[in-house]
């Protein structure tokens, strides 16, 4: 049985976009087996476990997005 789980968080980044703390979360995102997406208030879904992903997003300050 697949558990979906859903939740709403800011992103709050002083520079707008920043590599390193984008990076990190990639880093913690892969020591996971789920499958993790974040999709953004345009329903722009990108794979977190992807940098390539999680920089084409570029969330700015105070972006409201949305963990799968």
């Amino acid at each position: 049985m697949e558990i979906i789980m859903k939740k709403g968080v800011v992103v709050n980044m002083q520079n707008d976009l920043e590599a390193r703390p984008i990076a990190l979360l990639v880093q913690k995102a892969n020591q996971f087996s789920s499958q993790i997406y974040m999709e953004s208030g345009d329903n722009k879904r990108v794979n977190v476990k992807s940098i390539m992903g999680m920089m084409s997003m570029a969330p700015v300050s105070y972006t409201h997005l949305r963990a799968h």
